[in-house]
Protein backbone atom coordinates (compact mmCIF):
# COMPACT_ATOMS: atom_id res chain seq x y z
CA UNK A 1 0.00 0.00 0.00
CA UNK A 2 2.92 2.37 0.65
CA UNK A 3 4.11 1.78 -2.92
CA UNK A 4 0.61 2.48 -4.15
CA UNK A 5 0.29 5.81 -2.28
CA UNK A 6 2.69 7.83 -4.42
CA UNK A 7 1.96 10.99 -6.43
CA UNK A 8 2.80 9.50 -9.83
CA UNK A 9 0.46 6.51 -9.59
CA UNK A 10 -2.52 7.13 -11.93
CA UNK A 11 -4.56 4.58 -9.99
CA UNK A 12 -4.07 6.47 -6.72
CA UNK A 13 -7.62 7.82 -6.39
CA UNK A 14 -10.89 7.29 -4.57
CA UNK A 15 -9.66 8.18 -1.09
CA UNK A 16 -11.48 10.55 1.28
CA UNK A 17 -8.42 12.74 1.71
CA UNK A 18 -7.59 16.37 1.03
CA UNK A 19 -4.63 17.59 -1.00
CA UNK A 20 -1.25 17.25 0.68
CA UNK A 21 1.22 19.64 -1.00
CA UNK A 22 4.16 18.54 1.13
CA UNK A 23 3.67 14.94 -0.01
CA UNK A 24 2.82 15.97 -3.58
CA UNK A 25 -0.59 14.26 -3.58
CA UNK A 26 -3.87 15.77 -4.75
CA UNK A 27 -7.31 15.52 -3.16
CA UNK A 28 -8.58 11.96 -3.22
CA UNK A 29 -5.09 10.47 -3.20
CA UNK A 30 -3.39 8.68 -0.33
CA UNK A 31 0.16 9.33 0.86
CA UNK A 32 2.51 7.86 3.43
CA UNK A 33 1.30 10.59 5.79
CA UNK A 34 -2.33 9.43 5.93
CA UNK A 35 -1.89 5.67 5.55
CA UNK A 36 -1.97 5.30 9.32
CA UNK A 37 -2.85 2.28 11.43
CA UNK A 38 -6.20 3.83 12.31
CA UNK A 39 -7.11 4.44 8.67
CA UNK A 40 -6.07 0.94 7.70
CA UNK A 41 -8.24 -0.65 10.37
CA UNK A 42 -11.19 1.64 9.73
CA UNK A 43 -10.82 1.03 6.00
CA UNK A 44 -13.93 2.22 4.15
CA UNK A 45 -15.99 2.44 7.35
CA UNK A 46 -15.87 6.26 7.20
CA UNK A 47 -14.87 6.44 3.54
CA UNK A 48 -11.20 7.19 4.17
CA UNK A 49 -10.16 4.24 2.01
CA UNK A 50 -12.17 2.93 -0.96
CA UNK A 51 -11.93 -0.63 0.37
CA UNK A 52 -11.58 -2.48 3.71
CA UNK A 53 -7.88 -2.95 4.37
CA UNK A 54 -8.20 -5.64 7.06
CA UNK A 55 -10.35 -8.70 7.50
CA UNK A 56 -11.43 -8.06 11.09
CA UNK A 57 -12.58 -4.79 12.61
CA UNK A 58 -13.49 -6.28 15.98
CA UNK A 59 -10.67 -4.75 17.98
CA UNK A 60 -11.41 -1.20 19.04
CA UNK A 61 -7.87 -0.32 20.12
CA UNK A 62 -6.43 -1.19 16.73
CA UNK A 63 -8.76 1.39 15.16
CA UNK A 64 -7.92 4.00 17.82
CA UNK A 65 -11.50 3.82 19.09
CA UNK A 66 -13.14 4.66 15.75
CA UNK A 67 -14.95 1.31 15.53
CA UNK A 68 -16.70 -0.25 18.51
CA UNK A 69 -15.71 -3.78 19.33
CA UNK A 70 -13.84 -6.00 21.76
CA UNK A 71 -10.39 -5.72 23.29
CA UNK A 72 -7.95 -8.60 23.19
CA UNK A 73 -5.49 -8.78 26.09
CA UNK A 74 -2.74 -11.38 26.29
CA UNK A 75 -0.05 -12.11 28.87
CA UNK A 76 2.75 -12.66 26.39
CA UNK A 77 5.54 -10.45 27.75
CA UNK A 78 8.87 -11.96 28.77
CA UNK A 79 11.48 -10.77 31.23
CA UNK A 80 14.93 -11.63 32.56
CA UNK A 81 16.77 -10.47 35.66
CA UNK A 82 20.37 -10.98 36.66
CA UNK A 83 21.92 -9.55 39.78
CA UNK A 84 24.98 -9.58 42.01
CA UNK A 85 24.66 -8.70 45.70
CA UNK A 86 27.58 -7.90 48.00
CA UNK A 87 27.37 -7.21 51.72
CA UNK A 88 30.13 -6.10 54.10
CA UNK A 89 29.81 -5.59 57.85
CA UNK A 90 32.16 -4.16 60.44
CA UNK A 91 30.93 -5.33 63.82
CA UNK A 92 30.79 -2.86 66.66
CA UNK A 93 34.26 -2.15 68.05
CA UNK A 94 36.07 0.98 69.24
CA UNK A 95 32.71 2.76 69.10
CA UNK A 96 32.14 2.17 65.36
CA UNK A 97 29.79 -0.09 63.44
CA UNK A 98 29.44 -0.02 59.62
CA UNK A 99 27.40 -2.06 57.17
CA UNK A 100 27.44 -1.71 53.36
CA UNK A 101 25.25 -3.40 50.74
CA UNK A 102 25.86 -3.16 46.98
CA UNK A 103 23.70 -4.53 44.16
CA UNK A 104 24.55 -4.79 40.49
CA UNK A 105 21.49 -5.73 38.51
CA UNK A 106 20.17 -5.84 34.96
CA UNK A 107 16.46 -6.30 34.27
CA UNK A 108 15.21 -6.74 30.69
CA UNK A 109 11.74 -7.28 29.27
CA UNK A 110 9.50 -6.36 26.34
CA UNK A 111 6.69 -4.83 28.47
CA UNK A 112 7.15 -3.69 32.07
CA UNK A 113 3.89 -2.44 33.55
CA UNK A 114 0.88 -1.52 31.36
CA UNK A 115 -1.08 -0.25 34.37
CA UNK A 116 1.51 2.09 35.91
CA UNK A 117 4.31 2.78 33.39
CA UNK A 118 7.50 4.60 34.26
CA UNK A 119 7.63 8.38 33.93
CA UNK A 120 7.41 9.41 30.27
CA UNK A 121 6.92 5.85 29.02
CA UNK A 122 3.84 4.26 27.50
CA UNK A 123 1.41 1.74 28.88
CA UNK A 124 1.66 -0.76 26.00
CA UNK A 125 4.36 -1.61 23.44
CA UNK A 126 4.59 0.43 20.26
CA UNK A 127 3.62 -2.67 18.29
CA UNK A 128 1.95 -5.43 20.29
CA UNK A 129 2.08 -7.71 17.23
CA UNK A 130 5.87 -7.53 17.10
CA UNK A 131 7.47 -7.55 20.54
CA UNK A 132 10.98 -8.33 19.28
CA UNK A 133 12.08 -4.67 18.95
CA UNK A 134 10.51 -3.96 22.36
CA UNK A 135 12.98 -6.15 24.25
CA UNK A 136 15.28 -3.88 26.26
CA UNK A 137 15.99 -2.42 29.67
CA UNK A 138 13.03 -2.67 32.05
CA UNK A 139 11.42 0.53 33.28
CA UNK A 140 12.72 -0.32 36.78
CA UNK A 141 16.25 -1.32 35.73
CA UNK A 142 18.52 0.25 38.35
CA UNK A 143 21.98 -0.96 37.36
CA UNK A 144 23.95 0.01 40.49
CA UNK A 145 22.79 0.68 44.05
CA UNK A 146 24.84 1.17 47.22
CA UNK A 147 23.54 1.65 50.77
CA UNK A 148 25.82 2.26 53.77
CA UNK A 149 24.73 2.67 57.39
CA UNK A 150 26.97 3.51 60.33
CA UNK A 151 26.94 4.27 64.05
CA UNK A 152 29.82 5.96 65.88
CA UNK A 153 30.17 6.58 69.62
CA UNK A 154 33.35 8.51 70.40
CA UNK A 155 34.93 7.21 73.62
CA UNK A 156 35.13 10.59 75.34
CA UNK A 157 33.30 12.28 78.21
CA UNK A 158 32.03 11.05 81.55
CA UNK A 159 32.17 7.29 81.99
CA UNK A 160 35.07 6.83 79.56
CA UNK A 161 38.83 6.90 79.82
CA UNK A 162 39.24 10.18 77.92
CA UNK A 163 38.23 13.75 78.82
CA UNK A 164 35.93 12.47 81.54
CA UNK A 165 36.49 15.01 84.29
CA UNK A 166 34.59 18.18 85.21
CA UNK A 167 32.32 20.27 83.02
CA UNK A 168 34.13 19.17 79.88
CA UNK A 169 33.40 15.54 80.67
CA UNK A 170 29.71 16.39 81.15
CA UNK A 171 29.57 18.30 77.83
CA UNK A 172 31.25 15.49 75.88
CA UNK A 173 29.29 12.67 77.49
CA UNK A 174 26.94 10.46 75.47
CA UNK A 175 27.38 11.82 71.95
CA UNK A 176 26.57 9.54 69.02
CA UNK A 177 26.42 10.04 65.27
CA UNK A 178 24.60 7.67 62.94
CA UNK A 179 23.56 7.80 59.34
CA UNK A 180 22.38 6.11 56.16
CA UNK A 181 23.97 6.89 52.80
CA UNK A 182 22.32 5.67 49.60
CA UNK A 183 23.37 6.11 45.97
CA UNK A 184 22.08 4.63 42.74
CA UNK A 185 22.20 5.07 39.00
CA UNK A 186 19.21 6.48 37.14
CA UNK A 187 16.18 4.76 35.67
CA UNK A 188 15.96 4.11 31.92
CA UNK A 189 13.60 5.94 29.61
CA UNK A 190 12.49 5.98 25.98
CA UNK A 191 12.70 8.80 23.46
CA UNK A 192 9.79 9.19 21.06
CA UNK A 193 9.30 10.96 17.77
CA UNK A 194 6.01 12.46 16.64
CA UNK A 195 5.09 10.37 13.58
CA UNK A 196 3.64 6.89 13.15
CA UNK A 197 6.32 5.84 10.69
CA UNK A 198 5.65 2.12 11.22
CA UNK A 199 1.84 2.49 10.91
CA UNK A 200 1.06 0.86 14.25
CA UNK A 201 -1.10 3.62 15.72
CA UNK A 202 1.76 5.01 17.86
CA UNK A 203 4.64 7.28 17.01
CA UNK A 204 7.94 5.48 16.59
CA UNK A 205 11.00 6.14 18.70
CA UNK A 206 13.18 9.02 17.57
CA UNK A 207 16.03 8.40 15.13
CA UNK A 208 19.60 9.46 15.94
CA UNK A 209 21.31 11.35 13.11
CA UNK A 210 24.49 12.53 14.87
CA UNK A 211 25.80 10.44 17.75
CA UNK A 212 28.82 12.71 18.22
CA UNK A 213 26.67 15.40 19.91
CA UNK A 214 24.26 13.03 21.67
CA UNK A 215 25.67 13.72 25.14
CA UNK A 216 26.82 17.27 24.39
CA UNK A 217 25.26 19.86 26.67
CA UNK A 218 23.32 22.47 24.65
CA UNK A 219 24.31 26.12 24.93
CA UNK A 220 22.62 27.81 27.86
CA UNK A 221 21.65 24.57 29.61
CA UNK A 222 21.93 24.46 33.40
CA UNK A 223 22.02 21.69 36.00
CA UNK A 224 18.46 20.66 35.12
CA UNK A 225 19.73 19.30 31.80
CA UNK A 226 19.94 15.61 32.66
CA UNK A 227 19.15 13.98 29.32
CA UNK A 228 20.53 14.00 25.79
CA UNK A 229 20.87 16.67 23.11
CA UNK A 230 17.77 17.06 20.91
CA UNK A 231 19.99 18.23 18.02
CA UNK A 232 21.38 14.70 17.72
CA UNK A 233 18.00 13.41 16.49
CA UNK A 234 16.18 13.57 13.20
CA UNK A 235 13.75 16.52 13.52
CA UNK A 236 10.88 14.20 12.52
CA UNK A 237 9.34 16.60 10.04
CA UNK A 238 7.22 15.20 7.25
CA UNK A 239 10.03 15.72 4.76
CA UNK A 240 12.84 14.26 6.89
CA UNK A 241 11.08 11.35 8.57
CA UNK A 242 12.27 7.95 7.23
CA UNK A 243 8.88 6.29 6.67
CA UNK A 244 8.83 2.52 6.94
CA UNK A 245 12.34 2.36 8.43
CA UNK A 246 12.52 1.42 12.13
CA UNK A 247 14.24 3.82 14.51
CA UNK A 248 17.86 3.13 15.46
CA UNK A 249 16.97 3.81 19.11
CA UNK A 250 16.17 0.76 21.21
CA UNK A 251 13.66 0.59 24.04
CA UNK A 252 14.77 2.32 27.25
CA UNK A 253 18.22 2.93 25.79
CA UNK A 254 18.84 6.10 27.80
CA UNK A 255 19.19 6.57 31.55
CA UNK A 256 17.93 9.46 33.66
CA UNK A 257 19.76 11.18 36.52
CA UNK A 258 21.11 9.12 39.38
CA UNK A 259 20.43 9.80 43.04
CA UNK A 260 22.45 10.14 46.22
CA UNK A 261 21.15 10.89 49.68
CA UNK A 262 22.72 11.35 53.12
CA UNK A 263 20.54 11.09 56.23
CA UNK A 264 22.23 11.59 59.61
CA UNK A 265 21.35 11.97 63.27
CA UNK A 266 23.48 13.55 65.98
CA UNK A 267 22.33 12.67 69.48
CA UNK A 268 23.45 13.17 73.09
CA UNK A 269 22.41 11.11 76.10
CA UNK A 270 23.26 12.85 79.38
CA UNK A 271 22.76 11.24 82.78
CA UNK A 272 21.49 13.88 85.24
CA UNK A 273 20.96 11.43 88.09
CA UNK A 274 20.95 7.67 88.30
CA UNK A 275 17.28 7.57 87.19
CA UNK A 276 16.94 10.78 85.17
CA UNK A 277 18.40 11.27 81.70
CA UNK A 278 18.27 14.11 79.20
CA UNK A 279 18.15 13.12 75.50
CA UNK A 280 18.95 15.54 72.68
CA UNK A 281 18.59 14.74 68.94
CA UNK A 282 19.42 16.61 65.74
CA UNK A 283 18.12 14.84 62.62
CA UNK A 284 19.23 15.77 59.09
CA UNK A 285 17.51 14.47 55.95
CA UNK A 286 19.37 14.99 52.66
CA UNK A 287 22.18 16.50 54.68
CA UNK A 288 24.10 17.94 51.71
CA UNK A 289 20.94 19.08 49.91
CA UNK A 290 21.58 17.10 46.72
CA UNK A 291 18.65 17.56 44.29
CA UNK A 292 16.96 14.37 43.11
CA UNK A 293 15.77 15.28 39.62
CA UNK A 294 12.93 13.50 37.85
CA UNK A 295 13.22 12.01 34.37
CA UNK A 296 14.05 14.47 31.56
CA UNK A 297 11.68 15.37 28.74
CA UNK A 298 11.70 12.57 26.18
CA UNK A 299 9.55 13.46 23.19
CA UNK A 300 10.36 15.53 20.11
CA UNK A 301 6.82 16.89 20.33
CA UNK A 302 7.95 19.04 23.30
CA UNK A 303 11.34 20.48 22.25
CA UNK A 304 11.22 23.15 24.95
CA UNK A 305 11.79 20.69 27.80
CA UNK A 306 13.52 17.89 25.88
CA UNK A 307 16.41 16.55 27.96
CA UNK A 308 15.48 18.79 30.88
CA UNK A 309 14.21 17.63 34.28
CA UNK A 310 11.27 19.80 35.28
CA UNK A 311 10.54 18.06 38.59
CA UNK A 312 12.26 16.80 41.71
CA UNK A 313 11.59 13.59 43.60
CA UNK A 314 10.32 14.07 47.13
CA UNK A 315 10.58 11.78 50.12
CA UNK A 316 8.41 8.71 50.60
CA UNK A 317 6.33 10.50 53.26
CA UNK A 318 5.23 13.07 50.68
CA UNK A 319 7.43 15.92 51.93
CA UNK A 320 9.99 17.84 49.91
CA UNK A 321 13.22 16.24 48.78
CA UNK A 322 15.19 19.31 49.88
CA UNK A 323 17.23 19.22 53.09
CA UNK A 324 15.16 18.92 56.28
CA UNK A 325 16.36 19.41 59.85
CA UNK A 326 14.53 18.27 62.97
CA UNK A 327 15.35 18.93 66.62
CA UNK A 328 14.04 17.02 69.62
CA UNK A 329 14.68 17.06 73.37
CA UNK A 330 13.36 14.57 75.88
CA UNK A 331 13.61 14.13 79.64
CA UNK A 332 13.54 10.47 80.61
CA UNK A 333 12.83 9.33 84.15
Amino acid sequence: LLAFCVPGNVNNSGFATSANPSAGTAAGQCSVANVTSANLWVGDFFGTLPFPAVNNRAFADAANGYVSGGVLTKSIARSHYNGLQLNATKRYSHGLQVQAAYTYAHALDDASDPINPASGNRTFPRNSLNLGPEYGNSDFDIRHRLVVNFVYNPAIGRGTAHLSEGVLGWVLEGWEIAGIVSAQTGLPYDIFGVRDTQHTGFSDRATIDDRSILHQKPAGADVTFTGVNINAFNPDTLASTPWGIPSNVTRNQFFGPGMQNWDAVLSKNTAITERVKFLLRFEFYNLFNHPAFGQPGNTLASPGDFGISTSQIGRSDGTTGARQVQFAAKLQF
